[in-house]
């Protein structure tokens, strides 16, 4: 088992050997990984739109059917003609976790509207119930 070990030292030696016996050992090459802003370009080459990047955009926002939201925070957008293209970190979030989004609802979505609407006004219920009790007698006036 020893011999079997050895002999496979010896190979693995050898293999990074360039020359004979007394000659220096090649350096070991490393493989460096791309980084994400070449992977975009790659990306836009693939598809081969001829896309300007779009600067300054806070936020994006796509509407799914099922009421969640695709929610993009700084995006990377790119625009052609009747194209855009928005790439960056997302998360899938409810509704409800994102009220600002009220405004930019169309009219297919008004029963998610209703429903968001009576989740709200069930949660004021809530915190109206643990409101200050209004006094019974009246503390500033002499008896």
């Amino acid at each position: 088992m020893d011999a079997e070990i050895a002999r496979l030292n010896k190979l693995a030696e050898e293999r990074v050997r360039t020359g004979g016996k007394g000659s220096m050992r090649r350096k070991q090459q490393v493989v460096h990984k791309s980084s994400t802003s070449v992977d975009d370009k790659k990306i836009l080459q693939k598809l081969n739109f001829k896309t300007r990047p779009i600067e300054q955009i806070e936020e994006a926002n796509l509407f799914k059917n099922d009421g969640n939201i695709i929610h993009f925070k700084n995006p990377r957008v790119n625009a052609a003609p009747n194209t855009f293209i928005i790439s960056g970190h997302n998360e899938v979030k409810p509704m409800a976790s994102i009220p600002h989004v009220i405004t930019q609802l169309g009219a297919e979505n008004l029963n998610q509207i209703r429903k968001m609407a009576e989740a709200f006004k069930a949660a004021d219920k809530d915190i109206t119930a643990d409101d200050i009790p209004e006094l019974v007698e009246n503390f500033d006036s002499k008896q």
